[in-house]
């Protein structure tokens, strides 16, 4: 996997991937709350939370120490900015995408990993989130810590589900042309 260097540890368990600038507006506290209130009640003990993407130094250092605080430690991942095949190794190697964000314009991640079979978790300010829903491609979640650590449960405790959601979103993206350039990974 693309996280298999020693200094990461993730190995082989599963991951919430988180692909994007790493900003505000894109609702990363709200996951590290959510995602750790699900690794405190026990019952998702192996899985990792990936934050793929740079951003202001200051901000990107209080999220990884509120991670710290909520006991995530090794379980939070921040591995910066990919590209290429890199990008795309943690894409199809992802068991969810989150975008939890308070406005998205079009999230191009979103396409990129329903064409890779991921399903992905986002708020309805996401664009794409009505045609997600439509498609059955994922989970549209409210921006509330409830809503979307019950959505996240849903999401994780579900390998089938993941898997059903995975393969609409294959076909929702291949309406966006990106299907050939990423489906033969």
């Amino acid at each position: 996997g693309p996280f298999d260097e020693p200094q990461s540890g993730i190995g082989r368990s599963p991951y919430v991937l988180a692909l994007s600038r790493i900003h505000p507006k894109k609702g990363f506290e709200l996951l590290i709350e959510s995602f750790a209130a699900l690794k405190k009640s026990g019952l998702f003990g192996s899985w990792r939370l990936v934050f793929a993407g740079d951003g202001d130094t200051e901000y990107v250092n209080q999220l990884k120490a509120l991670a710290r605080r909520r006991g995530l430690n090794g379980d939070a991942l921040f591995v910066g900015w990919l590209e290429g095949d890199r990008k795309y190794a943690a894409l199809k190697d992802a068991s969810l995408l989150a975008m939890p964000s308070y406005q998205e314009n079009f999230g191009i991640s979103l396409i990129e990993a329903m064409a890779c079979g991921v399903p992905v978790l986002v708020s309805p300010h996401v664009n794409l989130a009505p045609e997600i829903e439509k498609a059955g491609a994922g989970w549209v979640a409210a921006l509330g810590e409830n809503e979307l650590t019950s959505a996240l449960a849903e999401a994780l405790g579900n390998e089938q589900e993941r898997w059903r959601r995975g393969n609409n979103g294959r076909e929702l993206a291949g309406g966006y042309g990106v299907g050939d350039r990423v489906g033969s990974l």
